[in-house]
């Protein structure tokens, strides 16, 4: 049996989701420093330049985060988000606005649970290219770019997890499926992932090339 969508605190359950959210600011924070300490540099960019670059992107990741948390018409805008997410979490009926959304969500959640295991590359892509010449940097960038990739990898678990369940088990009142949207046909499954690693691939090529031909001018 679930939940109905009126037998629970809304406002108290949005207001703790916010809050696991800002948990989220220590890992990003550990994922570029330790990205920078292990490979001495973010892109092409090294030393103090690399440390503004980091340092101006944090700022403006917490400066978005507040903002959405803070002024009243972005948190209204996000508030349904936060209520899709809780329904999912929770595996509760969110109300007759809501159900066709949080099956949607569920469903593309789902068909994109290969994401977890392609963010891995980025990880081992930094780790093949750490400073290992500075044996002290790189093994405190290893720690905290390990530690915040485990720990992004076992949310987005969860996440995959309460998404799959709700649909072996939608809650709520029998109803059809939408139609998948453009972002699901084109980011589910396999073609999904296809769609991604191809995308990769061209994005280093021009980068590569754009490198190759700067360097011959």
């Amino acid at each position: 049996m679930t939940a109905p969508a009126g037998e629970i605190d809304w406002d108290t359950a949005e207001r703790r989701e916010r809050r696991h959210e800002l948990l989220g600011l220590p890992g990003i924070a550990c994922f570029f420093v330790g990205m920078v300490l292990l490979t001495g540099g973010i892109g092409p960019l090294t030393g103090g330049a690399a440390w503004a670059v980091v340092g101006g992107m944090l700022a403006f990741i917490v400066l978005m985060t507040a903002s959405s948390q803070l002024i009243p018409r972005l948190r209204a805008n996000t508030s349904g988000g936060y209520r899709i997410q809780i329904a999912l979490n929770r595996h509760i009926d969110p109300g007759p606005e809501w159900r066709a959304r949080t099956d949607r969500q569920a469903r593309y959640t789902a068909g994109v649970a290969w994401f977890g295991w392609a963010a891995l590359i980025a990880p081992l892509a930094f780790l093949l290219n750490g400073q290992w010449d500075r044996p002290m940097a790189a093994a405190a960038g290893t720690v905290l770019l390990v530690g915040a990739a485990s720990a992004w990898m076992l949310w987005w678990r969860r996440r995959v997890l309460a998404a799959r369940r709700w649909l072996a088990d939608p809650p709520g009142p029998a109803r059809e499926a939408l139609p998948p949207t453009t972002a699901e046909r084109w980011l589910t499954g396999r073609r999904g992932l296809a769609t991604i690693v191809v995308s990769a691939l061209a994005l280093g090529l021009i980068i590569g090339l754009v490198a190759a031909f700067a360097e011959g001018s």
